[in-house]
């Protein structure tokens, strides 16, 4: 389970209720949701210390090759094994654990946050409706996301770095985590810790919502059919495998926005920052809808980034492109290069060098020059 992804909740907290709460008996002998919110942070941080360097080259995939058509630019990341060895080339062994402590106030506090207010959830018998499970398990996790997302976004940032002939996605060069929070508030105030918020939400209430829907089930499922049995060590881990199966499939498309959402430069401003891309052995550069060369990127809020990503994506590599990283065959050789000579990342608008026309014009943001 990766740092970013979602840890189990403990088992004798899960209850299901498969009538109307009017006619299902008061839950007796549950968790308090206190008790909850330890467990649920404590097995997170866990989870986060096993499994950071897998958090680490997912990263990397992620953001390898941003906005970029496919053929054009460097892969030093290729594969998981491949990117694991990678890593530890550049920075090290210890490189597989860069962002450790970022990764750890961020599961204490989303998974904390959503085992809280799911119990609360249950108590209230919110979970006894049809549905309630999945939707309880959504809010919680949209709630987790929101109290967390100061702290992803550090992660993301310090994961992402490393030596510039490795490097993938933009670099922040931050430090340590206390002086990333510092520069981040710095530059950007209270706002700024939050950028990217929009991309985390939906990302962990699906991922929530999913997992608290399943594992429970799944857990049942292997017990009714004898392989384990039933309070046994063994039906908890097999349900919280396939619980775990079903979460990497459904999240992993928000999951790679919101790396590329909360990784993105920013101006002091809030601005999305113009940055410099070599396509093709030629320089690009973004402008402005119907405006020159090199100006600045319409602002976008970062709802329309959300949106801006998702689309931006499978216009790229395909639907493809939104699964980058879920499994070691994502980050096989790309389809054949477009032939396009530029493209868009906000406005959907860019000036390339290349262009025999020297395009500039709104009319070409849809079309290959």
């Amino acid at each position: 389970m990766a740092a970013g992804t979602l840890a189990p909740r403990p088992p004798d907290s899960l209850q299901e209720f498969h009538s109307s709460p009017q006619n299902s008996p008061p839950p007796t002998g549950g968790v308090p949701p206190a008790t909850d919110l330890v467990l649920g942070a404590t097995a997170g941080c866990l989870a986060c210390f096993l499994t950071n360097p897998l958090e680490v080259v997912k990263t990397r995939l992620q953001l390898q090759g941003e906005l970029q058509p496919p053929g054009t630019y460097p892969r030093p990341y290729r594969g998981v094994l491949r990117a694991a060895v990678a890593v530890c080339r550049a920075d090290g062994l210890r490189g597989l654990q860069k962002g450790l402590a970022a990764g750890l106030l961020y599961q204490g506090l989303m998974n904390g946050v959503r085992f809280y207010c799911y119990s609360h959830a249950e108590d209230a018998g919110w979970t006894g409706y049809p549905g309630g499970t999945v939707a309880a398990g959504a809010v919680a996790g949209a709630v987790g996301a929101i109290v967390g997302s100061p702290a992803y976004l550090v992660k993301t940032h310090l994961q992402a770095q490393t030596l510039s002939a490795m490097a993938v996605g933009h670099q922040h060069n931050h430090e340590s985590i206390s002086g990333a929070f510092k520069s981040i508030y710095q530059q950007h105030g209270v706002v700024g810790l939050w950028r990217g918020v929009t991309g985390a939400v939906p990302r962990v209430a699906v991922g929530s919502a999913v997992q608290l829907a399943t594992f429970a089930s799944a857990k049942d499922w292997v017990c009714e059919r004898q392989w384990f049995r039933k309070g046994s060590w063994a039906a908890v881990l097999a349900g919280g495998m396939v619980s775990g199966v079903a979460v990497a499939v459904t999240m992993t498309p928000f999951d790679v926005i919101s790396t590329r959402l909360y990784n993105q430069p920013v101006d002091a401003d809030g601005t999305v920052r113009p940055s410099r891309v070599r396509h093709g052995g030629h320089a690009a550069f973004p402008i402005r809808q119907g405006g020159r060369a090199g100006s600045s990127l319409p602002r976008a809020s970062s709802t329309e980034g959300f949106w801006i990503v998702s689309y931006k994506s499978p216009a790229k590599r395909g639907c493809w492109a939104c699964t980058r990283a879920s499994a070691p065959s994502t980050s096989a050789s790309a389809p054949t290069p477009s032939s396009a000579s530029s493209f868009g990342i906000s406005s959907g608008t860019w000036f390339s060098t290349s262009s025999p026309q020297g395009c500039r014009t709104d009319s070409c943001h849809h079309h290959r020059c």
